[in-house]
């Protein structure tokens, strides 16, 4: 995405010109205005200008630089101000939500969980509980300017035409009840509105493997194209690109669980769902995790058969994406312990032949197949940053003209 576009008028042009120097900001903490100034496509005049009203706004600020031991006085660098704004992160499943607070730069700055107890039938009784949830969490911290809510959750994004028969899961646990009835009622446009209209703030709505993907581009090369794949209810994957959810090339990327595999989808088995159904543990999503976490430490054998039958359909994955899409590298994470992602990876070993540059090429920016440095754990930190970084979210450009005096 390019930061600055085509602006339809002189105001609209301000507002990109602010999201492009806050994200430049981020990009290059402590860099000055000057060295920031030759990467864009105005002039240095204009480049003061636009940074003096960040720095009035609150966004920015000015900050001393070590002295270079180059002659005169060092130019002074500039960094984002975190309490500047911030967005109210949701991280929703069947029996509870994860609520964080991100600033403007990116930082978390609280996290915690809230139950929602509600019949797993009861879509209405659970859509008022998360809106309350959200309102409550707002009232708060009505001291902060929270610019947005940006919530996640297992939801197919956007996907027209899919009936419901091709998402629903086995009826074995409260989780996939409740994904089954939920996923019929509510669409994830029909989500974000809802919450939109009851808390008053701007919503912004992910799936859980654009939201950890989003995470995991904080810490590579903004320039990196790369596939997330997460292993959540069902199986979950994201291509990112240049920092943002790819929008042309593979926007329903978190529908791969649906592709068959010598009879089965691939969601049957990459899965945390599969994982528990091959060694037979009746725990839902949120109680099955520490259960798993402790099997790994304490019999990892129980986990072969799995692995086993998963290994060489990692492998067909693995060849399939970088096949087709060509990235620099795909990430791993999930709902299961880190031994278990690190032995999955061992088990797709060694990966075919492909059209991507070999695993030891020095032109690699990233590695090939790796796990994910932000796991499952930072999908509310990564809901944010989908948000808050003008490469991942243009919208951003309303979010900062909502803000100018």
């Amino acid at each position: 995405m390019s930061l600055f576009g085509t602006a339809l008028n002189t105001n609209e042009a301000r507002n990109r010109n602010l999201a492009a120097v806050l994200q430049a900001v981020r990009d290059r903490p402590t860099a000055s205005r000057k060295e920031l100034g030759r990467l864009m496509p105005f002039s240095l005049q204009t480049m003061t200008n636009v940074v003096q009203e960040l720095i009035d706004m609150g966004m920015l600020q000015e900050v001393d630089r070590p002295a270079s031991g180059s002659r005169g006085n060092p130019h002074r660098g500039l960094q984002v101000v975190g309490g500047g704004g911030f967005v109210l992160a949701v991280q929703f499943r069947w029996n509870a939500c994860i609520l964080a607070l991100v600033d403007l730069d990116l930082n978390v700055q609280s996290q915690r969980t809230i139950a929602i107890d509600t019949a797993e039938d009861d879509t209405e009784g659970y859509m008022r509980a998360l809106c309350n949830a959200v309102s409550q969490a707002l009232q708060d911290e009505a001291g902060k300017d929270i610019w947005a809510v940006a919530v996640s959750g297992p939801l197919p994004i956007g996907v027209l035409n899919m009936p419901h028969s091709a998402i629903e899961f086995s009826q074995r646990l409260p989780d996939q009840r409740w994904f089954n009835r939920f996923a019929g009622e509510y669409t994830s446009a029909m989500l974000g509105e809802r919450l939109a209209r009851e808390c008053g703030t701007p919503v912004f709505v992910f799936n859980n493997s654009q939201a950890a993907a989003l995470a995991e581009a904080q810490v590579r090369p903004h320039e990196s194209r790369f596939v997330y794949i997460l292993a959540g209810l069902g199986l979950g994957t994201s291509f990112i690109s240049s920092g943002a959810v790819s929008r042309d090339v593979w926007k329903h990327g978190g529908e791969m669980g649906h592709v068959v595999y010598r009879g089965q989808t691939l969601s049957a088995v990459l899965s945390a769902s599969g994982l528990r159904r091959s060694i037979n543990i009746d725990a839902a999503h949120g109680e099955m995790e520490p259960i798993l976490a402790r099997m790994a430490e304490e019999t990892p054998e129980r986990f072969d058969p799995w692995l086993h039958e998963a290994g060489p359909i990692f492998r067909f994955l693995i060849n399939f994406l970088e096949a087709a899409l060509w990235p620099d590298g795909i990430a791993v994470s999930g709902f299961i312990p880190t031994p278990l992602i690190d032995r999955l990876i061992e088990a797709a070993m060694p990966l075919q032949g492909s059209v991507v540059l070999p695993a030891d090429d020095p032109r690699r920016i990233m590695p090939r197949l790796y796990r994910a440095r932000h796991g499952a754990e930072a999908i509310p930190f990564g809901a944010a940053c989908g948000v808050l970084s003008y490469r991942a979210n243009p919208d951003l450009v309303a979010l900062i003209a909502a803000r100018r005096s």
